[in-house]
């Protein structure tokens, strides 16, 4: 086991999942191919293996983004300023290790399970990769168009002309 893997599950397992920035951008690490198969296992099969890679290859760079102590909006009804908390990329790095020898539904859903996670929120939360890679691409505009077949564009400004008009349909994995 390398030395950087030791201080990254050390981290985690500590709850201490923030590493300095020059780790952070180094996430997944030696871990890339892990993410590429959990990315494979957890989203639709639909997508094909291509558009799979693809988004883990997007979630790669929102963890390597990520800005720990981030202004995040309050949300309706709260006046209270919330931030973002420290970057999950050691935690990621050590579920990654561990869901390594057995990458298989049953050994994700059990990881889920026992980090507690109960639901797929609106951002990713930290708590387990998998979780939050659903979490990450649920959310997307993708995501969105693939439940709809259509080419909706969720998040994407439309002209005020345009708005009335019927979404096109979506080509598969367009948007990737």
């Amino acid at each position: 086991m390398r030395r950087r893997t030791v201080l990254q599950s050390a981290l985690g397992a500590a709850g201490l999942g923030s590493l300095p920035a020059w780790a952070q951008a180094g996430f997944p690490g030696n871990r890339e191919k892990e993410l590429k198969e959990l990315a494979a296992v957890v989203l639709p099969a639909s997508l094909g293996r291509k558009a799979t890679d693809a988004v883990a290859d997007q979630f790669v760079r929102w963890v390597r983004e990520y800005k720990p102590g981030a202004e995040m909006g309050p949300g309706y009804g709260n006046t209270r300023i919330r931030r973002t908390p420290a970057s999950p990329a050691a935690t990621y790095m050590a579920q990654l290790e561990q869901l390594a020898p057995a990458m298989t539904r049953s050994a994700i859903g059990d990881a889920i399970k026992k980090a507690g996670v109960r639901d797929l929120g609106q951002v990713p939360t930290g708590q387990h990769v998998a979780s939050d890679l659903m979490m990450f691409y649920f959310q997307s505009p993708d995501a969105n168009d693939l439940a709809y077949e259509a080419a909706v564009g969720k998040d994407q400004c439309r002209t005020i002309a345009d708005s009335s008009q019927k979404p096109k349909a979506r080509t598969r994995n367009a948007a990737l």
